[in-house]
């Protein structure tokens, strides 16, 4: 049992190992960079200028709030990876100190039903299990956080493509146009 016992400090170890580097080394990723309009198109009286920076301001609030979600729960999934970790090491170490060794090869099997005690068994299930939700719900978070980034991605695309169609407008109808599809595309997201 003295094996499971290092085996359980040395998960420990890279635990706190991996936590460190993972504070230490992600990079927090920042909504994609959108430039103002400029000149192009100002408005008129069809069309106000206010009325165009109010369109752009609520597509990148959206594309803001789609990375600010998926950096949650990017977080989410490697809290989520680390608790299931620490639950692998924790059953390890519990089986260091409270499992027994093997009986020899030709020793009988003890009929007297002692084995762990029922609250270290207990222990044991509630951390296997546990770690089985965290790793899924982990996988879960960080995928699901990938996606949120991706879409942060397309909105910042959908902007600078509406931006080009305002600029490039002939006349308020056109602008407008331009405006109300990349806002119907970014509502989607």
């Amino acid at each position: 049992m003295q094996t499971f016992r290092i085996i359980g400090l040395l998960l420990c170890a890279v635990l706190a190992g991996w936590i460190a580097w993972s504070l230490v080394t992600s990079p927090t990723p920042q909504p994609p960079l959108i430039a103002d309009l400029g000149n192009a198109f100002e408005g008129n009286s069809q069309l106000s200028k206010e009325d165009i920076d109010a369109s752009l301001s609520h597509a990148k609030s959206r594309m803001s709030d789609l990375n600010s979600t998926g950096r949650s729960l990017r977080l989410a999934g490697e809290i989520a990876g680390w608790i299931s970790f620490a639950c692998t090491a924790a059953i390890t170490l519990v089986l260091g100190y409270f499992g027994r060794a093997p009986a020899a090869a030709n020793t009988p099997i003890p009929s007297d039903g002692n084995g762990l005690p029922n609250r270290i068994a207990r222990a044991i299930g509630v951390l296997a299990a546990s770690a089985a939700i965290l790793t899924a719900a982990g996988s879960m978070a960080k995928n699901s956080g990938q996606d949120k980034f991706d879409r942060s991605n397309t909105a910042a695309q959908i902007i600078r493509e509406a931006q080009r169609a305002v600029g490039d407008a002939g006349t308020a109808r056109e602008a407008r146009d331009a405006l109300d599809e990349m806002t119907r595309r970014v509502d989607q997201l």
